[in-house]
């Protein structure tokens, strides 16, 4: 799914609140595109908790059990335990100069 179709279905589901957490896995990597357009959207992205192998034993991989386990990660963490990418800890939108305003 083309990240702008992820952020409009989003915005749908949640009404356009800008306060609802984007939990994104690979987000220093593959899922670096997305979390991009969410913060340049206005939304928070942070990075999923590690699922490991052994807490996924005899479960398998799928995406609907994959989000139900990383929100119940996250869910219960202070917002100093969320893991933020590095462009976020500079600039909440993602881009690096978007505080300077020319003129």
């Amino acid at each position: 799914m083309p990240a702008g179709t992820a952020i409009a279905w989003a915005a749908r589901r949640t009404g356009g609140d800008l306060g609802a957490l984007w939990v994104i896995e690979g987000i220093g990597s593959y899922g670096a595109q997305l979390a991009r357009q969410a913060g340049l959207a206005g939304y928070r992205a942070v990075e999923a908790a590690r699922m490991g192998r052994a807490g996924r034993r005899g479960i398998g991989k799928s995406d609907p059990i994959d989000a139900r386990r990383i929100a119940a990660a996250v869910l219960p963490l202070d917002e100093e335990q969320l893991r933020t990418p590095a462009d976020e800890r500079r600039d909440p939108r993602g881009s690096p100069d978007s505080h300077h305003h020319p003129g």
